[in-house]
């Protein structure tokens, strides 16, 4: 199925979501796929996350499209795994979850997204990533839950830096607006302490968070 949802929160800046409905051969007849994306489908064998490989690249090749970008395939940094678009200036990056795929691209500066489904299981690991402050204000909850955690895995993403934790980057929500929720996150990287304003939506049984 093509883009299901898009949205451009600001100049140069789009992402989007792919509810994953074909077959791995039918995106293969739809989407182009470059010696570095072959390569690495090759590393995969399960088949649920060749789909999410898949429609990852045929959501990037939509978005660019959008702005007249070629694309010419993905790779990665060795050190970190920070995925970037192969000669091109713009900056990715996507997530997957089941049968749904993100995709955030940014012509100008490094961005982040993450799309997490919710589920109970985040209500008994929440300790693992989440301070005293922010167990407290998500009360146990599963979408808050859910938004804190994909909101500092965007971060994460965005920042792609050694020394950086999910736990160490602390979420101040600042506004909610029905499903919607705007949040501040502080990630420290050695003396310094970024600010970094993420959003974060729930879309049918999934949270979704970016940061750009």
């Amino acid at each position: 199925m093509p883009i299901i949802l898009s949205e451009t929160p600001k100049p140069n800046v789009i992402w989007g979501l792919w509810q994953i409905t074909e077959t791995e051969a039918e995106l293969r007849k739809r989407t182009l796929f470059s010696e570095a994306d072959e390569a690495y489908l090759k590393t995969l064998t399960n088949p649920a996350r060749r789909l999410q490989t898949l429609s990852c690249r045929a959501l990037l090749q939509q978005l660019l499209h959008m702005y007249n970008v070629p694309y010419k395939g993905i790779t990665k940094d060795v050190e970190t795994g920070k995925p970037y678009l192969i000669d091109c200036g713009w900056h990715v990056s996507f997530s997957h979850s089941r049968a749904i795929s993100s995709a955030i691209i940014h012509r100008n500066a490094p961005v982040g997204i993450d799309i997490e489904l919710l589920q109970e299981k985040l209500q008994r690991i929440q300790t693992k990533f989440l301070s005293a402050e922010e167990m407290a204000w998500a009360d146990n909850k599963v979408d808050r839950l859910g938004m804190l955690w994909s909101a500092k895995e965007a971060i994460y993403k965005q920042l792609s830096s050694k020394g950086v934790t999910l736990k160490g980057i602390l979420m101040q929500p600042l506004e909610q607006v029905g499903s919607n929720l705007k949040m501040k996150g502080f990630a420290k990287l050695g003396d310094t302490v970024l600010e970094i304003d993420t959003n974060s939506l729930k879309i049918r049984n999934h949270v979704l968070s970016y940061c750009c």
